[in-house]
């Protein structure tokens, strides 16, 4: 995936880890309306249920850990878990949040700062 190549290149920047986060976000939000379309659905939308949960699982790993990463400092992850789970999901969320949330300035110059993982997510 794209993150690893960026990572193995030592090429990732502050705003390829928060792109991620937004897009992991995004489906977050869609699954949520999914949601309320399968339980209309009753026992009919069971399987798509199980498939959907399934990816969320997923998608909830994945984000623990790039966090993890990438966060600045690792005294703030819990911090930053809690922060990530209140997250709205009403609206795209904006970079410059996700990178305060990491720990970083909200300034969008500070986006194309090069950062490396921890190693938790690979």
């Amino acid at each position: 995936n794209k993150l690893n190549l960026l990572e193995i290149d030592e090429a990732m920047t502050l705003f390829d880890v928060v792109s991620v986060w937004q897009t992991a976000e995004m489906a977050k939000m869609l699954a949520s309306e999914i949601e309320r379309y399968l339980y209309e659905l009753g026992t009919e939308g069971i399987l798509v249920r199980i498939q959907l949960s399934q990816i969320m699982d997923e998608i909830d790993n994945e984000l623990f850990y790039l966090i993890r990463d990438y966060i600045y400092d690792e005294n703030r992850f819990e911090d930053a878990i809690k922060k990530e789970s209140n997250l709205s999901y009403d609206k795209p969320v904006n970079l410059n949040k996700l990178a305060e949330i990491l720990g970083f300035s909200s300034s969008y110059t500070y986006l194309d700062k090069i950062v490396n993982p921890r190693g938790f997510r690979i």
